[in-house]
């Protein structure tokens, strides 16, 4: 035995009318709370409206079939286990996560090194944070920390704050000195660009016969394109 239990339903019915060969519908709405079903519900073709905040208690199977149900002021709760979940679709126009970590290396005897990180075909890249950890020897300071963003055929190039350290050698890192920067920003990557990376930047000075890196942390979120208008030049020129 199957029930439905509906707390308050609006629905038409159609009843002739005396004196007059058209039939007209006239809505009725049920009032008294439950209102026991037994057996199979079909809903086909049909339009529900329910708008009660009382809770709605459904046993066994309800099969709604080409109608739309709208639900005001009441609450859904799905228990579905890991080994039968609720299928989820990501939507075109959501935001979709993007994180991205990687190790910037500096050969010895260099000043400076770079780091690629790909930008999403067919979305706009909205860069949120920018996060890095630099080690190199004792004596030696941050001297060049920017990103460059691509716009059209063209990239630009946007300094980022120094890392700064607490001082001292430290031992986890071989004796060298610990350099971190954490930065919010907020970058557009312009998905329409020649360019397919983005670019990060870090130098020390003085160069060194020592190697020197850096773990650069990248975070932020992807947009459908049609969602971002473009300057035609770079912001810093």
């Amino acid at each position: 035995m199957r029930k439905l239990l509906v707390a308050a339903i609006s629905l038409s019915l159609t009843l002739p009318v005396f004196g007059d060969n058209d039939k007209k519908k006239i809505k009725v709405k049920i009032v008294n709370t439950p209102v026991p079903v037994t057996g199979n519900v079909d809903v086909t073709g049909s339009s529900v409206t329910i708008d009660n905040t009382d809770p709605i208690s459904v046993t066994g199977n309800l099969d709604i079939t080409g109608t739309d149900v709208d639900v005001t002021g009441s609450s859904v709760t799905v228990d579905n286990t890991e080994l039968d979940p609720v299928p989820v679709k990501v939507l075109p126009n959501a935001r979709q996560h993007y994180f991205r970590q990687d190790v910037l290396e500096i050969s010895p005897g260099v000043t400076n090194g770079s780091l690629l990180f790909p930008i999403p075909t067919g979305r706009v890249l909205v860069i949120e944070s920018i996060a890095i950890t630099a080690t190199h020897p004792a004596g030696t300071l941050p001297w060049q920390y920017d990103i460059a963003v691509p716009l059209g055929n063209t990239s630009c190039r946007y300094p980022l704050n120094l890392p700064t350290t607490q001082g001292g050698e430290s031992p986890l890192a071989g004796g060298n000195t610990v350099w971190q920067s954490s930065q919010n920003v907020r970058l557009f990557i312009d998905p329409a660009s020649s360019f397919t990376n983005l670019r990060v930047f870090y130098g020390r000075m003085p160069t060194l016969s020592e190697a020197a890196q850096a773990i650069v942390v990248v975070q932020g979120y992807t947009l459908p394109p049609e969602s971002v208008v473009f300057p035609a030049n770079c912001l810093n020129n």
